[in-house]
């Protein structure tokens, strides 16, 4: 005769079949060993899909009703912008982007260096930061924007940094915001997303989602595909 079983143990049960009914998102662990030249066209074609939304309002609202950014049919926050130039180079990159924001960026890429003299042009730009009396974001990690750093400019940037401005460059990465407060800039190297890697390298944050979930339809977000059964 089977021993009862504690409530312990029909706790772990259902742990583990709540896990299992978990899915990651399509990732490739393993490096595509991409040559130098051939990341570099893909990097440069990055850099071409970002400069093309150069003038789409990060929030259509926030400008007068009689503004021509009205004629953009889209906007485009500052993890938005990263996400849909991502999204157009998802088969030549051969990565499944998630469903997060720039905090899900600052997991999946483990290149991390505290200096922009480290990275070169199409590396992400992480700011470590807090918003007070609010909900913090996981990492800390409050706002993102793209290096485009050259001789001249070395500080030079491109993204959607203010609610009521549009997708633009920026003479320097450092800025005062007036809804955070910054703690820390990281600079991150693409160069995993370049040779088909985009796997989360924190232990604390998986980012998985339940089957049959996901972003809500009104996210800037959500992709009806993403969330076809396999």
């Amino acid at each position: 005769m089977q021993p009862e079983k504690t409530l312990q143990q029909y706790f772990e049960e259902f742990r583990k079949q709540k896990q299992n009914s978990l899915r990651k998102i399509k990732q490739n662990p393993t490096p595509k060993n991409r040559s130098a030249e051939q990341k570099q066209v893909l990097r440069e074609k990055f850099l071409s899909l970002l400069h093309s939304h150069a003038g789409v309002p990060y929030c259509r609202r926030n400008h007068p009703s009689d503004s021509d950014l009205f004629n953009y049919s889209y906007e485009l926050d500052c993890c938005a912008l990263v996400r849909q130039a991502l999204k157009q180079m998802e088969d030549e990159l051969d990565i499944k982007l998630g469903l997060w924001n720039q905090a899900y960026f600052f997991d999946v890429l483990p290149l991390k260096y505290e200096c922009h003299t480290q990275i070169v042009p199409g590396d992400l730009i992480l700011y470590i930061g807090k918003y007070p009396g609010e909900k913090q974001q996981k990492h800390n990690v409050v706002h993102v924007e793209v290096y485009e750093g050259t001789e001249n400019k070395p500080e030079r940037c491109f993204g959607s940094r203010w609610n009521d401005g549009v997708v633009q460059y920026f003479d320097s990465y450092q800025f005062k915001a007036s809804t955070w407060t910054l703690e820390k800039i990281w600079f991150c190297s693409i160069d995993t997303w370049l040779d088909g890697v985009c796997t989360s390298c924190c232990e604390e944050h998986p980012w998985e989602i339940e089957e049959g979930k996901g972003i809500g339809k009104k996210s800037i977000f959500y992709d009806a595909s993403d969330y076809t059964a396999e």
